[in-house]
């Protein structure tokens, strides 16, 4: 099985497209 590296998790702001302004988990990849 397949697995990713997380290095970060946090919430924060929508900035760009459709979606701008809504808030939103972003999960960072290494």
């Amino acid at each position: 099985m397949n697995s990713l590296k997380i290095t970060e998790i946090f919430y924060s702001l929508q900035g760009e497209g459709r979606d701008t302004g809504f808030p939103t988990l972003f999960i960072r990849l290494a």
